[in-house]
């Protein structure tokens, strides 16, 4: 039965590592856009260093709303994202240029226990 919920789970600010670069997985995102005037927008998102700038990750979409009442939402899947280094880098949702949304997430360098 398909019901169109989505379920979230295991959420996270926050990355460790014991060493770098190190390569993530999979990396998901839930996007759901609300009030948009009917037609074509531009839909980006972004994930950099913050002290860099160095882009990550660079996605632009683009999406047709119905009107203000339609709700747009998306599930990405990102799959082997390279981190080089670790500190704080930021995802940031775009949309027609503008920034709607940011979260930041933490590159932890972890250090080895001695034995």
């Amino acid at each position: 039965m398909e019901t169109g919920k989505v379920h979230i789970a295991g959420t996270f600010n926050q990355l460790s590592a014991f060493s770098y670069p190190m390569v993530h997985p999979q990396f998901f995102t839930y996007i759901a856009v609300t009030g948009l005037q009917s037609g074509s927008h531009q839909l980006g998102l972004e994930l950099s260093y913050f002290d860099s700038g160095e882009k990550l990750l660079k996605v632009d979409q683009e999406i047709n709303s119905g009107g203000p009442l339609e709700v747009i939402e998306m599930n990405m899947c990102f799959n082997q994202i390279m981190f080089k280094k670790h500190g704080n880098v930021e995802l940031v949702l775009k949309l027609n240029d503008q920034i709607m949304q940011t979260r930041k997430l933490i590159l932890k360098k972890m250090e080895k226990k001695p034995n």
